[in-house]
């Protein structure tokens, strides 16, 4: 009897590779409900703790995860990805979308301590095609706008 080789024995992670905050990012499907363009008819408007967009019918909180000088060019037309966090809905805004990626659990790499300790949310990284990709945990990089807009009374 063989046994399986470590990298077979795991499915492969399937996630959303995405540019935003300045570096090639990728998070598992599972957090992400869908994936818009924003537009006129999302409404985006500035609301005291923070944007909050119209989205099937409801507001939900926008948080902008553009490069600092996307930052300065309006929202419409711009990539979104819409994740469920604490059972409710938040719209990501992103440079760009690159699709989906399955990833192997034994091609994961933990991020050097220094980017750990800076940016918190990132949980691996993996190289493809010679360029790095960071996964991200969706629920802690949003927890700033969880702490604006779940934790404020209604």
């Amino acid at each position: 009897m063989t046994v399986p080789q470590a990298s077979r024995v795991y499915t492969p992670v399937r996630c959303l590779r995405f540019a935003a905050l300045g570096a090639d990012l990728a998070a598992e499907t599972v957090h992400i409900s869908g994936v818009i363009g924003i537009s006129a008819m999302h409404a985006v408007t500035r609301h005291e703790p923070g944007y909050v967009m119209l989205h099937e019918g409801s507001l939900i909180p926008l948080v902008d995860y553009r490069r600092p000088e996307s930052r300065q060019c309006p929202m419409a037309g711009a990539p979104a990805l819409v994740a469920m966090v604490y059972r409710r809905k938040f719209a990501l805004v992103v440079d760009r979308i690159e699709g989906g990626l399955d990833v192997e659990c034994a091609e994961i790499a933990p991020p050097s301590d220094a980017l750990a300790c800076r940016f918190p949310y990132l949980t691996g990284r993996i190289s493809r095609a010679g360029a790095d990709i960071y996964l991200v945990d969706v629920e802690r990089l949003l927890g700033p706008a969880i702490e604006k807009h779940l934790l404020k009374p209604r």
